[in-house]
């Protein structure tokens, strides 16, 4: 950090005007200048199965995946390129469906004209996925900060991260707030993330992929059949249930910090 710039009264820099004052451009705006470069790779590796046994017939692939970004543009066209690594997407993807012929249900009652229509020709069919989470970190904001802080000149193009300790979870069993429900709240331990120093331009330890969700669960099914009216004419009863097994699919938690600066 240019000490030039430093603001004796705080811990801070002068505001940006000033310190353009002082490198000889007065009365100019922003004079951003940078090359943008972003560039990405994504492996993976996929896997499909299909099968028809008899009345059943099924179907189920899976996907193992990584995706890497280099950012090289806005926000880090003033750090070393490796601060720009990010993870994305979900690691595993499974999807699945499958269609099951129901077995008459006439052969109870010797094969009789009623119990065939109502009884006979039924099917179910379902559809799942099964995803892992996706990636996320811990962010921070300052309040009550001084003009420049942490950005210094220019400003913008600083990738502003929390300085991050070596406990990031709390205690087993211990929550944050006693009413909330263990099966939604993440145990962070926010004692362990704090604002970075001031002489750091807010590059903070922490990466841009420290962890990642809950994964998602979710089967649909329906059960249905054809009446035949008469020639071209069919009458379809169908029900459907959404989420069949009700199972909780909770997004990524909040996991912004703020804190209040003090000199």
């Amino acid at each position: 950090v240019n000490t030039r710039f430093r603001d004796p009264t705080s811990s801070g820099f002068y505001s940006t005007n000033l310190v353009r004052s002082m490198v000889g451009y007065n009365g100019f705006g922003q004079i951003p200048l940078w090359t943008f470069l972003r560039n990405a790779n994504y492996h993976s590796l996929q896997l499909q199965l299909n099968r028809r046994m008899g009345n059943l017939q099924w179907n189920l692939n899976y996907t193992w995946a990584k995706q890497i970004t280099y950012d090289n543009g806005t926000g880090y066209q003033w750090v070393d390129r490796r601060l720009s690594k990010n993870v994305t997407g979900r690691k595993h993807a499974v999807n699945f469906n499958f269609g099951y012929g129901l077995p008459d249900g006439s052969r109870l009652f010797d094969r009789h004209v009623v119990a065939r229509h109502a009884l006979d020709g039924w099917r179910i069919n379902g559809n799942g996925a099964v995803y892992s989470g996706t990636p996320f970190t811990i962010g921070c904001s300052a309040q009550s900060a001084p003009a420049g802080f942490w950005t210094g000149t220019p400003t913008g193009g600083i990738p502003f991260r929390c300085q991050m300790g070596d406990n990031p979870w709390l205690p087993d069993g211990q929550l944050p707030i006693a009413t909330e429900d263990p099966r939604l709240q993440w145990a962070f331990n926010a004692a362990n993330f704090s604002l970075p120093a001031a002489d750091s331009w807010g590059i903070g330890n922490t990466p841009p992929t420290l962890f990642y969700g809950k994964g998602a669960f979710n089967i649909d099914l329906s059960i249905g059949k054809d009446f035949r009216i008469r020639e071209g004419k069919t009458l379809e009863i169908r029900a459907e249930s959404f989420n069949t097994l009700n199972h909780m699919n909770p997004n990524n938690p909040n996991s912004s910090l703020s804190y209040r600066y003090s000199a």
